[in-house]
């Protein structure tokens, strides 16, 4: 039990740190997030897992939502931002 434990915080720090990267904004370092887990892990420990969780999910971590597209698109087709806050409304 002790050790799927373990697993599953390195698997939760592992997310942390790739949603972190993903999302934008402030960007997680390796020493942030092992400091937090009180050092139990390396980086190497925390860079395989993120790895392997991506391999898992075939790279695949992110369905983009319909605000998503709108704000994509609307900055592609260089729209106004008035024009883009009132995209979602509509919905």
């Amino acid at each position: 039990m002790s050790a799927q434990r373990n697993c599953l915080q390195l698997l939760g720090t592992a997310a942390l740190f790739t949603a972190s990267k993903f999302e934008g904004g402030y960007q997680l370092r390796c020493r942030e997030l092992l400091y937090a887990t009180g050092d139990i892990y390396t980086k190497e420990d925390l860079l395989c897992m993120e790895q392997e969780m991506l391999k898992v999910l075939d790279y695949n971590i992110c369905a983009p939502t319909i605000y998503y597209f709108l704000r994509r698109f609307g900055e592609v087709s260089k729209v106004p931002g008035r024009c883009q806050t009132s995209g979602p409304v509509l919905l």
